[in-house]
């Protein structure tokens, strides 16, 4: 099989491929501006010349594709009903149930809605997200009748947080459910395929006999790079994957089935070519060997890759792998772009909204980056006839290291967009850790189940079997490796999101420049954009003082930028079941450049306070810790306290008696008692309770008032008596609402001796406990009021011209309604992309 030479825009497939991509990120932007987008388009068809009828076409029905299936347009579309209430829906288990170390998540396929008028045709797929001791009552093929609540994805409304619900919109899905106990399920039958029964059925009991037989983190891996079952994948281990650039082989990904397919092939071929003369004459009357070899090694990958779940990634990879075995059949080349082509309109045409599905295009670009360099390679050093073996092996091995580091570059600008973190060390890791994966994990893992089976048909318990035992030994080596990779000083870079225009530059540019420059000026200018990119994300730019509230839910979270540079992060969250330190706390943090917290301010021992402070303590460094001296148990609590311990830092025990602690020209004044009185036993009341002075910058002086703002934690009433008695002045510009706006926290005469000009509630959506109470809303209605969960993150600047409150939900761009008025809804986001672009988060 030779490898293509002639540049992919030579196929019209191939540009036509591209124009529908094209067309698709076009129709995504045409759901926000769309009087824009369409002058846009016909200026751009007017005056591009080179713009041929099949080309605009393929853009047009790229436009098409999209909207049609990101546009509820039809009125069986499930999401008409997001957030309005129950619904009784007869469904489908399209696809095998995904376990997690606290739930399960079952994809599903609305067929029918229970209406006034009866059983109507449905629309929709569905994430359907359940406790783990109800997941073995579904599997694939089951028609269920359920009653359930769709939901919009509740996200953490803060800058450089992942948009988890732009993301489910751009993939087509109807909405989140997370099972509850009022929620019925009734399995009415099942009608999946037999054969996909079958494979999901094997993949379900090879779940099991790996947790059985493994444990840790080499039964996390092999099970995740084996059948793409996330079951064990712990915090700690992604942070190893992640830090050293591999976390794509925790899922079933090209390198796993490419490797597959090689060792099926050969173990096809040696066999045929062992045959007696006699028998491989008759057999090439047909096809030679290598040709029959090709054919008999498509049925076993494609098993293998729907055994792995068929990850849109897995079905690209199979598709990569099908096709140039097809060719080999039929005796033609394959052309690695026209393979890449079909794989991505396989893909597209059905589901338009997957181009927008990180893992298809981190893999995309990853295959294309590599086919460029290795194209290019070719160019500059043609293989010479006659070479030595020695010769040909390093040319290869030269040809492996310029594909992984060529892998890192074209995914670097995604990577940091999506993640915020960009790995020094990936080549080397990948180098090594990839051939090792797809060479004796994956294929020995195999080989395991295979000998498990039989085994266990046999009636030989799995205890007495060895090749687990040697599977958990290289597990173990395997991930020690990659852990010391991610140990390395360094290793990997965390940063703020590039703007998006500048990713779209960057592959813009290497796109237009890929035939014009050699190999050495290409790789140079791919260098320096992704050295251009870690430097627009990791340079902090300016000197005000900045106080954000951030959006963690059902808890509290501020951090306080000072005009010197410091920075203080009050609370970080945690209530709400999901680690708001890695997924709502620390990406804002990168976002504004931050890797160092100065002061880390715990107001009291409580999860939805302190529970994120575990996670952050390990992902930055941290300068001193300010507590109230009350202990807890609760296990956020103590692996905060072995963190801190680990790094060497005794946390401050901080209260009213202690001298105001000076931060550059501002003056935080500790108002809380020390937790001895009695009344103070009470967690809540014994918070810490700061204001935070900063005069006006010294060039505007003559603003007047000063900068105040007095944090609360969540005292109730007896602290807010006490403080009312012994401080001297509460008076303050900002105040942090107590106890989420609790009625418990509601003091009249404290709010008068306050008297804010605006007030801040940290708040979650829908929250069990009816925060903030109503009554409490009534007291605080003649101040300006912001609240995260309808605001987002809320910040404070002290800006040369005075201080500016601004949310950050107020100006982000929302799709258009096509039954509200259109102008009004395109001049609004129109006017939010260029306040963005100004002043970004």
């Amino acid at each position: 099989m030779r490898q293509e030479t002639t540049p992919a825009r030579s196929s019209p497939l191939v540009s036509c491929t591209i124009a529908l991509i094209l067309g698709l990120f076009v129709g995504e932007a045409f759901s926000y501006v769309p009087l824009t987008v369409s002058v846009l388009s016909i200026l751009c068809g007017l005056f591009v010349r080179r713009l041929t009828l099949q080309i605009a076409l393929s853009a047009a029905l790229g436009v098409i594709l999209y909207q049609a299936s990101a546009t509820a347009f039809l009125p069986s579309d499930l999401r008409h009903h997001l957030d309005t209430g129950p619904v009784r829906l007869i469904a489908h288990v399209d696809g095998p149930p995904k376990h997690t170390p606290n739930h399960g998540v079952v994809p599903i396929r609305a067929l029918l809605q229970d209406t006034q008028q009866g059983w109507r045709t449905a629309r929709g797929r569905l994430k359907l997200s359940l406790p783990e001791s109800r997941m073995a009552s579904l599997q694939y093929g089951d028609r269920i009748e359920v009653r359930l609540s769709l939901n919009t994805p509740d996200v953490f409304g803060n800058p450089g947080v992942f948009a988890y619900d732009d993301y489910m919109r751009r993939l087509g899905y109807g909405g989140t459910v997370h099972l509850r106990s009022r929620d019925t399920i009734h399995r009415l039958g099942n009608d999946g395929q037999p054969i996909l029964w079958l494979i999901y059925h094997l993949r379900e009991t090879l779940r099991h006999l790996i947790s059985s037989s493994m444990s840790e983190a080499p039964a996390a891996i092999l099970m995740s790079m084996l059948i793409g079952e996330p079951t064990g994948l712990t915090p700690a281990i992604r942070d190893v994957f992640s830090a050293s650039g591999t976390t794509h082989l925790l899922s079933v990904s090209g390198s796993h089935l490419s490797m597959i397919a090689l060792l099926v092939f050969y173990g096809i071929k040696r066999p045929l070519l062992s045959l007696p003369t006699s028998a491989i004459l008759r057999l090439s009357l047909w096809k030679i060997p290598s040709q029959w070899a090709a054919l008999l090694t498509i049925l076993p990958v494609a098993g293998y890759a729907f055994l792995a779940g068929a990850e849109v990634a897995t079905r690209r990879s199979l598709i990569m792998v099908a096709l140039p075995m097809v060719a080999i059949w039929i005796g033609r080349d394959a052309k690695i772009s026209i393979c890449l082509a079909i794989a991505a309109l396989w893909i597209l045409l059905p589901q338009p909204g997957e181009i927008f599905n990180i893992s298809v295009q981190f893999s995309f670009l990853s295959v294309l980056s590599i086919i460029l360099l290795a194209q290019k390679w070719e160019e500059a050093f043609p293989p010479s006839v006659g070479t030595s073996r020695v010769k040909n092996f390093g040319r290869s091995f030269c040809l492996m290291c310029l594909a992984s580091v060529g892998a890192t570059i074209g995914a670097a600008p995604l990577t940091l967009y999506y993640f915020h973190q960009f790995s020094w060390v990936s080549p080397i890791a990948n180098l090594l850790a990839v051939p090792l994966a797809g060479l004796v994990i994956v294929p020995f893992g195999l080989l395991c189940v295979v000998l498990w089976l039989i085994a266990a048909s046999m009636g030989m318990p799995l205890s007495e079997f060895p090749l687990a035992a040697w599977h958990q030994q290289i597990g173990v080596f395997f991930f020690k490796g990659l852990s010391a990779f991610a140990a390395l000083p360094g290793a990997s870079f965390h940063g703020a999101s590039p703007p998006l225009w500048l990713v779209w530059l960057f592959y813009g540019v290497m796109g237009m420049t890929w035939k014009r420059l050699t190999l050495k000026s290409w790789s140079v200018l791919g260098a320096m954009f992704v050295l251009v990119f870690v430097l627009i994300c990791s340079v902090r730019i300016g000197k005000n003082l900045r106080v954000t509230f951030l959006d963690v839910g059902q808890g509290d979270a501020t951090l306080i930028e000072f005009p010197n540079g410091k920075t203080m992060l009050v609370d970080a969250g945690g209530g709400s079941g999901l680690d708001t330190g890695v997924h709502a706390v620390a990406p804002y943090l990168w976002q504004r450049r931050i890797r160092t917290i100065d002061y880390l301010v715990g107001t009291h021992p409580q999860a939805d306070h302190m529970g994120g402070f575990a996670s952050l303590t390990r992902a930055f460094r941290i300068g001193e810790v300010w507590i109230n001296g009350t202990e807890s148990s609760a296990s956020f609590y103590r692996e905060f306290q072995q963190n801190l311990h680990a790094q060497g830092i005794p946390p401050r025990h901080v209260h009213k008696g202690l001298a105001p602690i000076a931060i550059g020209n501002c003056r935080v004044d500790m108002l809380n008692p020390a937790p001895s009185l009695s009344f103070l036993r009470n967690i809540n009341e014994a918070s810490l309770v700061f204001q935070v002075a900063c005069p006006p910058p010294k060039e505007h002086a003559e603003r007047g008032e000063p900068f105040s703002l007095l944090m609360t934690g969540d005292i109730g009433k007896p602290t807010q008596a006490l403080l009312r008695h012994n401080a001297s002045d509460l008076k303050s510009r900002f105040l942090k609402i107590p106890h989420h706006g609790s009625k418990g926290s509601l003091d009249k005469a404290w709010i008068s001796d306050v008297s804010p000009q605006a007030v801040f509630f940290s708040v979650g959506r829908h929250n069990r406990y009816g925060h903030p109470h109503p009554d409490v809303m009534a007291a605080y209605a003649p101040y300006a009021i912001y609240r995260t969960d309808r605001n987002g993150a809320t910040r404070i600047d002290d800006q040369s011209s005075g201080i500016i409150i601004q949310s950050f939900n107020h100006q982000q761009l929302r799709p258009i309604r096509w039954d509200k008025p259109l102008l009004t809804q395109e001049g609004s986001n129109l006017k939010n992309a260029l306040q963005n672009l100004r002043d970004p988060w």
